[in-house]
């Protein structure tokens, strides 16, 4: 890993600690934490983050990186994708905070961005594309919401 990318997983680990505060939200943390991270990608002349941050398919086989099914997550493609995700996180993740906590919604949160990493890994077939983004963590946010 290059140190850029050392620094990305410090703002993940350090919004995730943040977000156990109780002064912070989680939702807000998560923002924050994925913002940071897009900020730390848009520096980054080699692509690193992207790509040591990134869970990729070919993972589910061999077994290796397996922390980036979590890391997935901060790490976005472009300004539109962090932008959206951003909005949609902000509309429906806190109003989800609201109602029922931040645990339960950092439990949502993380839970559906496992699966849905997992579930496309399956989908791909051990292929060698990128998975990446919070869109999977956010549907769950979105679904949590619709239930209630």
């Amino acid at each position: 890993m290059d140190p850029l990318t050392l620094v990305a997983v410090a703002v993940i680990v350090i919004a995730v600690v943040l977000s156990a505060v109780r002064r912070f939200g989680f939702t807000q943390m998560m923002i924050l934490g994925c913002l940071v991270v897009f900020f730390l990608e848009v520096f980054d002349p080699t692509g690193g983050i992207i790509k040591d941050l990134s869970f990729n398919a070919i993972y589910l086989t061999n077994g290796q990186s397996i922390y980036t099914t979590f890391t997935s997550m901060f790490v976005h493609a472009d300004f539109f994708h962090v932008l959206f995700n951003i909005l949609f996180l902000f509309m429906v993740g806190l109003a989800l905070e609201d109602r029922v906590g931040k645990r339960k919604v950092a439990i949502v949160y993380v839970v559906s961005g496992l699966v849905a990493v997992v579930v496309e890994g399956v989908l791909l077939g051990g292929s060698n594309t990128l998975i990446l983004g919070a869109s999977g963590a956010i549907s769950g946010v979105m679904g949590a919401i619709l239930v209630l």
